[in-house]
């Protein structure tokens, strides 16, 4: 290209009160972008105060599951354990009470 030439770009016209209206909010965009940079990020205190409540319920919860999942089938291990027990017991007594009832009439 030469020093003189000018590069046409091609697409669609574009009014003046459309070209204001893109300034105008362009304007207000950059207004808020502004403010918002100005902002400091973060959360206000009363709701990290409600999320922090939350969370610690939450590992409460997860501490009280992990022991249940570990307590729960011991637990139930040794009461079924406890109960084959007195039914093995019980069975063998009442064998014994059989067997000592028979033993007379032979």
């Amino acid at each position: 290209m030469s020093k003189g030439a000018q590069v046409e770009l091609m697409g669609p016209a574009i009014s003046g009160a459309e070209l204001l209206t893109m300034v105008k909010r362009m304007a207000q965009l950059e207004v808020r972008m502004v403010s918002l940079s100005k902002k400091e990020a973060g959360i206000p205190t009363d709701k990290e105060q409600i999320l922090s409540s939350a969370m610690s319920q939450m590992e409460a919860l997860e501490q009280r599951l992990k022991r249940s999942i570990y307590t729960s089938p011991k637990h139930a291990l040794k009461n079924s354990m406890a109960r084959q027990k007195e039914l093995i017991a019980y069975l063998e007594k009442k064998k014994k009470k059989k067997g000592s009832l028979r033993t007379p009439f032979k």
